[in-house]
């Protein structure tokens, strides 16, 4: 049974998205979602700060170029 919990740790779910941060693969509504390693990162960052302000203080280093690029868009 320990085996069975510890294996759990490595999922984050949100509503219908299922993150599997062990195997680095995403499902939503159960079909897996192809995500390069930078957009894995970003999803699984703001799964794991659901209903937090992100500021330029608190990203995380994996996360710099995400969230402040300089990018026109």
């Amino acid at each position: 049974m320990l085996s069975w919990l510890f294996t759990l740790t490595y999922l984050l779910q949100f509503e219908q998205f299922v993150l599997d941060r062990k195997g680095r693969q995403v499902y939503y509504r159960h079909q897996e979602i192809e995500l390069t390693a930078k957009e894995f990162n970003l999803l699984e960052y703001l799964m794991r700060h659901l209903n937090q302000v992100l500021t330029r203080d608190r990203e995380h280093p994996k996360c710099v170029n995400l969230f402040f690029c300089s990018a026109g868009f």
